[in-house]
């Protein structure tokens, strides 16, 4: 994998920011006698340095970054924008450290979340029964309505037995109704033999 390239060169625009800073003829010093260029000076660094200038010390901080670049190429680092801000950094660790506390204090504070409260089940609760409508929804229960008769069951209920007309099975005899036998008239009993004789025949009156 190739080394990454030095960073383009500066903008106009980063120049004339740079210009209009009270410690621009300290800082220029440092471009002209290293590989530093303005470009190389980006937000971070910057504020850093607006705030060193603040506390009166920009012009010391400039001459340390000056010395600390000295015989250092382009070539040699692969990204001047962190290269640069490090180096200021480093001129006061505590200072840096300080005034990046401050700034953390002055964000607002967030509130924290909530926990979401959990959810419990209650074991009272009705059983739910396909078909019909839950009474935690706030309907009531339903019975499904009767089926129609299909044809299979009609044509069963036409083979049943048929029933007399006051109410009696079929093939049960009422009382005091004639059988078949007592249609066709009384019949005689033959008359009491002798042992050894053979009845002549049966009388019908």
């Amino acid at each position: 994998m190739p080394p990454k390239g030095p960073k383009s060169a500066p903008t106009q625009s980063g120049n004339s920011s740079l210009r209009s800073r009270s410690y621009w003829n300290d800082l220029n010093e440092v471009f002209k006698t290293t590989s530093a260029q303005p470009g190389d000076i980006d937000a971070k660094a910057l504020a850093l340095l607006d705030a060193l200038n603040d506390a009166g010390r920009a012009k010391e901080a400039c001459a340390y970054l000056q010395k600390s670049l000295e015989g250092i190429t382009r070539e040699k680092v692969a990204n001047w924008y962190a290269f640069t801000f490090t180096l200021l950094k480093r001129f006061d660790q505590n200072f840096y450290d300080s005034i990046r506390e401050q700034r953390t204090k002055n964000k607002p504070h967030r509130e924290p979340r909530e926990d979401p409260k959990p959810v419990t089940m209650s074991a009272a609760a009705p059983t739910f029964v396909p078909g019909q409508i839950w009474p935690g929804m706030g309907g009531h229960p339903s019975v499904p309505p009767a089926m129609p008769a299909t044809s299979a069951t009609a044509d069963l209920n036409a083979t049943e037995a048929p029933k007399a007309a006051d109410d009696t099975p079929a093939g049960q005899k009422e009382e005091g109704a004639p059988s078949k036998a007592d249609s066709c008239g009384p019949v005689t009993e033959a008359p009491n033999t002798v042992a050894g004789e053979v009845p002549s025949a049966i009388e019908v009156k």
